[in-house]
């Protein structure tokens, strides 16, 4: 992963305990609907990694709107090694 530019990086708080800071929004990150601050640095480490992974696989909700053709088929498969995105048939949907 570039080391040029991160969106994501592990910052430590006056308080001793560490954050994940987005710095595109320029505010503490959130995973999952929960803000990533106030975190062990372990915590915070391992999250700001799952979030890179996200990005740069292209996993975000944003970007897989972005690809996904009307009926659910995908324009490009950049997903990360091991995930596939499953269909059910139209008859099966019914």
């Amino acid at each position: 992963m570039g080391e040029s530019y991160q969106r994501f990086r592990c910052v430590s708080e006056s308080s001793g305990t560490w954050a994940v800071w987005d710095h595109e929004l320029g505010a503490a990150a959130s995973l999952g609907g929960c803000l990533l601050n106030g975190r062990s640095e372990e915590s915070a480490r391992a999250a700001c990694d799952i979030l890179r992974r996200i990005y740069l696989n292209r996993l975000d909700a944003f970007a897989v709107r972005q690809e996904a053709k009307p009926g659910g088929a995908v324009t490009r498969n950049r997903r990360a090694p091991g995930l596939r995105r499953v269909h059910a048939s139209p008859s099966a949907r019914n």
